[in-house]
């Protein structure tokens, strides 16, 4: 599956896009009890994936299952780290006031925290990403951040690009054990394309929610923009790793992968 159908597919399950399509067919079928429900269920859908209680649990869901880890821990690791690999988070076209690649704000955000941990620690960064975004990637880490020994891996558009590019690069670069940074709510996806080719993977994740909303007040019911994209960002890992476990149990049905 191409990248632009992923595009597509995404826009059909995942909302506000979905939910808006719902909602159109709903109006469509108005005069029908079909529609009805429709529209009904469109609507309180996209009301409480816009409530700050139900994102912020969607994504405790899965930032729970990677504990933050602080760097003296990870010094401390045996055997220990060989390198910190950031995986790539949003390309945003080119920047007029920077003259240059605009990388997204989750991917600043990542490349913000390896450029720290890299100086308490000492460990090399490989950028894991596309293309277009991984020289700006790169650029930002030096020049801004004062990072010497940073790697590119520039040929991976999603997840499980960046994991099998990064595996090979390990093998070239006679790596064996990594520390992965991403979001906390991104990290359970990448970790199980990780172990799914068995690469000495340690999770390093960031942008955790400090603190979950209590169902008690009413502001954590109020619709937010915010809300709505972080429960978005959350409905796609939790589509994305059944998409991958799927995909992995297609392949490993194959005769010929099987006996590997």
């Amino acid at each position: 599956m191409t990248f632009e159908q992923i595009r597509l597919l995404e826009l059909f399950l995942l909302p506000p896009g979905g939910l808006i399509l719902l909602a159109l067919l709903g109006v469509v079928l108005i005069f029908t009890r079909l529609g009805r429900v429709l529209a009904f269920f469109a609507v309180i859908g996209i009301y409480l994936l816009s409530t700050p209680y139900l994102s912020s649990w969607l994504n405790h869901q899965l930032e729970k299952q990677h504990a933050a880890i602080d760097p003296i821990t990870l010094e401390r690791l045996q055997p220990p780290l060989e390198a910190l690999v950031v995986l790539g988070g949003g390309y945003y076209g080119e920047s007029i006031e920077y003259a240059d690649t605009a990388i997204g704000p989750f991917f600043a955000e990542r490349l913000r925290y390896a450029a720290w941990l890299s100086k308490q620690t000492a460990l090399p960064v490989i950028v894991s990403s596309g293309k277009p975004d991984t020289p700006a990637a790169i650029r930002i880490l030096v020049n801004e951040f004062g990072i010497e020994n940073v790697i590119a891996e520039d040929a991976s558009w999603t997840t499980d690009d960046n994991v099998r590019n990064v595996n090979d690069l390990m093998r070239r670069l006679d790596i064996e054990r990594i520390g992965v940074i991403t979001h906390g709510w991104h990290m359970p996806r990448a970790m199980w394309s990780f172990q799914s080719l068995s690469i000495d993977a340690t999770a390093i994740p960031m942008g955790l929610l400090s603190v979950r909303p209590s169902a008690d007040r009413l502001t954590n019911w109020l619709p937010s923009m915010i809300a709505l994209m972080r429960s978005r960002n959350a409905m796609h890992e939790y589509l994305g790793l059944l998409w991958y476990q799927i995909a992995d149990l297609t392949h490993s049905s194959k005769p010929e992968l099987a006996l590997r």
